[in-house]
């Protein structure tokens, strides 16, 4: 039996690194996110299926959407983890053009990505595009129905 003294005692929160702390927060907030990627994603295969049974079934349709799920939580991962780190920098100017060279990368490698998907034929760039929007709805629906959440007063 340890006997506790002032000395021994660990604190109630274990110092994490900062990094780690974005990771927390963006991995939390993809978490938050579940339910309004499963309901859109719901909303955009209802909407093929119809367009399939009009026109005819394509499987560059169910890939586009997986290949746009995947950028678009790549994305948002990329993008958090970076502004913690932006955000601890002291040297503004620095933060700044970290700031720009991060959004210039994450742009142009989505870009070269889907370009070569859809020149090889292997996506349909609607379907792709479409889940670029979702955590874009997801904050839009957050903030009309949690009025009380404290990110939003």
């Amino acid at each position: 039996m340890m006997i506790t003294t002032e000395s021994n005692k660990l604190p109630n929160k274990i110092p994490r690194k900062p990094r780690e702390e974005a990771v927390q927060i963006v991995t939390e907030e993809l978490k938050s996110m579940m339910w309004t990627f499963i309901v859109l994603n719901g909303i955009t295969l209802i909407i093929c299926a119809v367009y399939s049974v009009v026109d005819s079934f394509d499987w560059r349709f169910l890939t586009g959407l997986v290949a746009g799920n995947a950028a678009s939580l790549l994305n948002f991962y990329h993008l958090g983890v970076k502004a913690g780190k932006i955000l601890r920098r002291k040297d503004i100017i620095y933060a700044k053009r970290y700031s720009k060279i991060s959004f210039i990368c994450r742009y142009l490698g989505g870009f070269a990505a889907f370009g070569i998907l859809i020149t090889l034929g292997a996506i349909n760039a609607i379907t792709a595009m479409i889940p670029l929007f979702f955590p874009k709805i997801h904050y839009y629906f957050k903030a009309v129905f949690n009025k009380n959440d404290k990110i939003f007063k």
